[in-house]
């Protein structure tokens, strides 16, 4: 759909491509739903930086963006809370708050989220200061804590 819009442009006065980071929120968090199972190995490594966006801020960034009377150029944007973290960072965070004993990261295996993909999981840092510049938006949840925090008052 990107490149769809981008070789038909002149089709539109303006336009917008909003790229978004994992998102997870309240039924979107694969990873405290393994742990919860009592899963005491990861499959894949923890050594790879996690680009992630809370679906509540997704959806307000979009909404800001597209109500916006900012006269803003057509582009592509990046949405992620703009702080990565190590995934294994967030396993140990999670196992932490759940009061479990860390688990382990299996390399040799992949997890089904991944199977489709070729070659090893990409160690990429997605910027979202253009979304902030030009809309003025700041995610509610600049950082996974905060966002899971907010999962785990739920449970």
């Amino acid at each position: 759909s990107e490149r769809l819009i981008q070789e038909q442009q002149s089709l539109f006065q303006k336009h917008y491509i909003f790229r978004l980071a994992g998102i997870y929120g309240p039924k979107r968090h694969y990873l405290l739903d393994q742990l919860k199972a009592g899963s005491s190995i990861i499959a894949g490594r923890g050594d790879y930086h996690l680009n992630l966006i809370h679906c509540n801020d997704a959806v307000n960034a979009l909404l800001i963006a597209l109500s916006s009377e900012k006269n803003v150029e057509s582009g592509i944007f990046n949405l992620s809370d703009g702080n990565p973290s190590f995934k294994h960072e967030l396993v140990s965070y999670l196992a932490s708050k759940l009061g479990l004993k860390q688990p382990v990261f299996d390399p040799s295996s992949t997890s089904l989220r991944v199977r489709h993909r070729e070659g090893s999981m990409p160690d990429r840092i997605i910027a979202n200061n253009k979304l902030i510049e030009s809309f003025g938006w700041q995610p509610i949840f600049p950082e996974f804590r905060s966002g899971y925090e907010a999962i785990l008052s739920d449970f």
